[in-house]
């Protein structure tokens, strides 16, 4: 991997210190071990769409459905959708199994999604600094073109799979976060923008992948170590409550403000803390969970799942939740 070459010595082997005792250059997930216990119904590998990837390919876009039991006649529940990391290039939604059922056992439909992955220049993790900074645009672009579709089909579905749709949210680790995070605040105007011809290459953002138009508002978000280019793109418009989980240590996603993967050849990103602090200075509720010494990935999937699911209770309580945390501290009331 590359790191900035306007580091100090001192610095890089900090870095690399860090990188051998945390393993934090990875794009990783959480260890977490074991499955989850879950009672209620799961149907997986259902078709919300279809669309080109990134060479061209058409390539069916598949969801798995997470519903807690059905206590009640005509039960319905919060929905997340939940997207998972893999820095664009790899993941299933099957790594987030015990994540949506934890999310499900604390009463919420929960659904994850796969989306197009790939980019030109980038075969693995190995040499995320490949390829250039498009590339990757163009893949956070089809990510959040896809997580919309999901929306849409499962506010259609609605009735099927005992949603209620008044209450939305969505959730990610690494990319899954950066995509939840650009679906929320990236509106097609400010694609355009940052992503000059997009629109015209990949099509809308709000329109593909699939024909409804389902209208969805999503109500909160769930981010785990994940980036925005540009805080300017929360506005007072479409900010939303937001629980952050992050490394303070993290050198692919900052948790500040640095260049994303620590590689020169990609933009200046910001993380967590300059994001959380955007949020706040906008009025709305908002919890930051900071890992001190952490990297990419911290905690378990049992912590952050819990965190999170309480966090989005809160707003349909109406009662939301404000707080920073360092270490493994609940934020859960």
């Amino acid at each position: 991997m590359k790191y900035l070459i306007t580091k100090t010595l001192f610095s890089l082997l900090l870095i690399f210190s860090i990188v051998s005792c945390n393993n934090n250059k990875k794009v990783s997930r959480p260890n977490n071990g074991g499955t989850v216990p879950f009672d209620g119904k799961v149907v997986t590998d259902v078709t919300y769409g279809s669309n080109k990837d990134y060479k061209g390919i058409n390539q069916d876009l598949k969801l798995d459905v997470y519903i807690p039991p059905i206590t009640q006649i005509n039960q319905k529940f919060p929905l997340m959708v939940y997207i998972h990391g893999g820095g664009f290039i790899t993941g299933d939604k099957a790594i987030s199994a015990n994540f949506c059922k934890i999310v499900s056992n604390n009463g919420f439909v929960s659904a994850t999604i796969n989306y197009r992955l790939g980019r030109d220049g980038v075969a693995n993790e190995a040499n995320l600094c490949d390829g250039d900074s498009t590339n990757l645009k163009y893949a956070i672009y089809r990510a959040v073109q896809d997580t919309k579709a999901s929306f849409r089909f499962l506010v259609d579905n609605a009735e099927k799979y005992s949603i209620d749709t008044n209450w939305i949210f969505i959730s990610g680790p690494s990319a899954g976060s950066a995509t939840s995070l650009f679906t929320v605040f990236m509106d097609q105007a400010s694609a355009n923008f940052y992503i000059p011809g997009v629109e015209d290459s990949l099509g809308g953002l709000d329109n593909s992948s699939n024909k409804l138009n389902n209208d969805f508002h999503i109500k909160g978000i769930g981010s785990m170590w994940g980036a925005l280019i540009s805080p300017d793109l929360i506005t007072p418009e479409n900010v939303v409550p937001t629980i952050f989980t992050h490394g303070k240590m993290d050198l692919v996603a900052p948790f500040d403000t640095d260049n994303l993967y620590g590689c020169s050849n990609y933009p200046i990103v910001y993380g967590s803390l300059p994001l959380y602090n955007k949020i706040k200075s906008l009025g709305v509720p908002a919890v930051m969970h900071e890992d001190p010494t952490g990297g990419h990935g911290v905690f378990d999937d049992n912590f952050n799942a819990t965190n999170i699911a309480c966090f989005f209770r809160s707003i349909v309580n109406n009662q939301i939740q404000n707080g920073y945390y360092k270490g493994l501290v609940s934020s859960c009331e």
